[in-house]
């Protein structure tokens, strides 16, 4: 999901500045001002992140409204540029979205790796013949929390010993 986000956003992001460009070198042909305004969109998008409310409202509507005025107006000449620029902005925000589900994945993929890996020694621990009987209940008190985070989280046993396979085989 990780790349896939990064792709799309590449892809998106080619496309939206492209159909952007290639939109405002049109405006400034039919006009300075629009020009001008077509110029300010990525200004207005900047300002709306930057800005608190209301402003910020104010500025993302501006950003969207001014191509789609220039677009409706001059409709003949500037379609592809802005359809490049609007579908670049829908495959961007789609990336943006599997970008962010790629990053909770892989940040539950790190914890569960690493509850597995304090289960694991803790069960290598519990294994030791020096234990006193204080450290061994420790132990087990240990475990049973770990394993419940980890039902919680949705990992069942055969998960676990993959995962404790994997640890095993980084040791060595």
């Amino acid at each position: 999901m990780l790349y896939v986000g990064l792709c799309l956003m590449a892809v998106g992001g080619i496309s939206a500045l492209i159909g952007l460009v290639k939109m405002l070198i049109d405006a400034f042909g039919n006009s300075i001002l629009w020009g001008l305004g077509i110029l300010a969109m990525p200004v207005c998008g900047i300002c709306s992140v930057t800005t608190s409310a209301p402003w910020n409202i104010v500025f993302a509507v501006a950003q969207l409204v001014i191509p789609v005025v220039y677009a409706i107006l001059y409709w003949d000449s500037a379609k592809r540029y802005f359809l490049a620029w609007l579908v670049g902005s829908i495959i961007f925000g789609a990336g943006s979205g599997f970008l962010v589900i790629g990053i909770a994945q892989d940040a539950k993929e790190k914890r569960v790796y690493a509850l597995v890996k304090e289960l694991y020694r803790a069960k290598q621990d519990k294994k030791n013949p020096r234990n006193t009987y204080q450290w061994a209940v420790y132990l087990d008190q240990k475990i049973t929390k770990l394993n419940k985070e980890l039902a919680t989280e949705g990992i069942t046993d055969d998960q676990i010993k993959e995962y404790e396979e994997l640890i095993e085989q980084n040791q060595e």
